[in-house]
C-alpha cells in the first residue's frame, strides 16, 4: 500500500479518540490490515528483498505519494484545529514501512529481533498484486483515501 492511504487511515484513527495508547496500537495494526488488501505499490514492479535499482517511475511515484500524503495530512490537521492525535495516528500507521523498508537502515533493522519480527509479519500479510492487474490496486487505495477524507472532512 502506498503511504497516502496508510497516513489517512492513521489520521482517521487519531481523530477518533484522544487515547494515545489506543491510537498508536490501532494505527500500527492498521498498517498490516491495509497491506493485506489487494493494492498497488513498489512491490508491484520490484521484489522488496532484492537489491533493485530505482527507476524514473519509482522516483515519480515516491515524490507524488509523499507529497500527496503530506499535503492531505497538513490540510486535515488544520481542519481539526491542529489536533496532535491526527499526526500521531498518521505516524504510527506508517511506522511499519519506516522500520522495514527504508533503504538506509532496513538491513540493520532486519538483523535485530524486533526488525526480523516486523519484517516476517509484514511480508506474510503483504498482498502482492500481479503487475497486469495494477489498476485494481489503485482502485482499492482511491476508495480508502476517499473514505478517510469523507470521515475527516465531514
Amino acid at each position: 500500500m502506498l503511504l497516502t492511504p496508510h497516513t489517512l487511515v492513521g489520521a482517521s484513527i487519531g481523530a477518533s479518540t484522544n487515547n494515545v495508547s489506543l491510537i498508536i496500537i490501532l494505527a500500527f495494526l492498521s498498517h498490516f490490515i491495509l497491506d493485506a488488501i489487494p493494492h498497488f505499490d513498489w512491490g508491484t514492479w520490484h521484489n522488496y528483498d532484492s537489491n533493485f535499482k530505482l527507476e524514473k517511475k519509482d522516483y515519480i511515484l515516491l515524490v507524488t505519494d509523499v507529497s500527496t500524503a503530506g499535503i492531505l495530512l497538513f490540510w486535515v490537521w488544520t481542519k481539526w484545529d491542529y489536533n496532535i492525535y491526527i499526526v500521531l495516528g498518521a505516524f504510527s500507521a506508517v511506522l511499519v514501512d519506516l522500520i522495514d523498508n527504508v533503504p538506509f537502515w532496513k538491513r540493520w533493522m532486519r538483523q535485530t529481533s524486533f526488525g526480523r519480527f516486523i519484517h516476517k509479519i509484514h511480508t506474510f500479510v503483504h498482498y502482492k498484486i500481479k503487475p497486469k492487474y495494477w489498476y485494481w490496486g489503485v482502485i482499492t487505495q482511491v476508495l480508502i483515501i476517499g473514505g478517510c477524507l469523507c470521515f475527516l472532512i465531514d
